[in-house]
C-alpha cells in the first residue's frame, strides 16, 4: 500500500551577502529548506545550501537576487535526498 501525505516545504534565508570589493561582485545566499509531514509533523528532509553567484558591480539588485534564488531552488531539486524525501511510504 503507498501513502501519500501532505508534505510541506519550507526555507529560511540564513545569510546573504554581496562582496563587491573587486569586479565581479560575488553574491552569496544560505538557505536553510525543511520538509515536513503535514499529518505526522515528522521532518522528512533538512539541509542547509549555500550558492554562490558572479555578477558585475552595477547590475539591477532585483534581477540578481531573483538569479540566486533560482541557483537555490535548483539546487535543492537536484539533491537526490530532497528528492527520496518526495517518494510516497511504502
Amino acid at each position: 500500500m503507498i501513502t501519500r501525505d501532505r508534505l510541506v516545504l519550507s526555507g529560511r534565508i540564513e545569510a546573504l551577502s554581496v562582496d563587491d570589493a573587486r569586479s565581479p561582485a560575488t553574491w552569496t545566499m544560505i538557505v536553510c529548506y525543511v520538509v515536513t509531514n503535514a499529518s505526522t509533523k515528522e521532518t522528512v528532509y533538512v539541509k542547509t545550501t549555500t550558492v554562490h553567484m558572479y555578477r558585475q558591480k552595477f547590475t539591477n539588485p532585483a534581477f540578481s537576487l531573483d538569479d540566486i534564488v533560482k541557483l537555490s531552488v535548483d539546487a535543492l531539486v537536484r539533491d537526490p535526498s530532497f528528492r527520496d524525501a518526495l517518494q510516497p511510504v511504502q
